[in-house]
């Protein structure tokens, strides 16, 4: 049987040294600087070559699975961001549902500040300053937030003491006020007036009267 040949392995380096080296020659000679030069690049390059088998062979065995799919992945990415914003729109429209409700309410409460609470404490204000000989006229102010109701007097000027009756009928309609309703009360005496100016230069226009001497 003939026996098999150890077949040396192929050497870029020994390849080279037999190439660069004169035929006939059984000397080996030293390489010029100029061929060590040529031999280190070519030794290099070959080098860097088979790097890069190794790395293509390796790769081509990996699964499929190893590689991403980046379009793919931005794509899910996407979707969920979408459904994302979606959840969130939803969200906000329910919480402006909530504050749409709770924002009419709240001028439940205080539109035009109960009317009929208002009424009734107007005219039991009028009932008690009424009987106050300088009292001429009772006014009543409605807006959005407030309700004012403006005592007209006729009384010596700056005599604070002939108020008194009607500062204790405002703290009695005061002790009667409920949390929500927003009340607030001024006196206007004409006596304190200039000669150029009337009531209705302070009272609001729209103020409306509901009693007068």
């Amino acid at each position: 049987m003939p026996q098999k040949l150890n077949k040396k392995p192929f050497s870029m380096e020994d390849a080279l040294n037999k190439m660069l080296q004169p035929a006939g020659m059984g000397v080996i000679r030293q390489l010029t600087p100029r061929e060590s030069v040529y031999s280190r690049h070519i030794l290099q390059t070959n080098a860097l070559f088979q790097n890069w088998l190794e790395i293509l062979h390796k790769g081509r065995d990996l699964p499929r699975t190893e590689f991403r799919d980046d379009m793919t992945e931005l794509r899910q990415e996407i979707d969920t961001l979408r459904m994302t914003v979606h959840s969130l729109t939803q969200e906000l429209a329910a919480s402006e549902r909530r504050v749409d409700g709770l924002s009419r309410k709240v001028d439940e409460l205080h539109s035009p500040l109960e009317g009929d609470t208002i009424t009734k404490l107007s005219t039991a204000y009028v009932k008690m300053v009424s009987t106050i000989d300088i009292v001429q006229k009772v006014a009543l102010v409605e807006t959005a937030d407030i309700a004012t109701i403006w005592t007209i007097i006729d009384a010596p000027a700056f005599e604070d003491s002939l108020r008194t009756p009607i500062y204790d009928a405002q703290l009695h309609i005061f002790s009667k006020l409920e949390d929500h309703v927003s009340l607030d009360f001024n006196v206007l005496n004409i006596s304190e007036l200039s000669e150029n100016q009337g009531p209705d230069s302070i009272i609001p226009a729209d103020a409306r009267i509901i009693w007068e001497r």
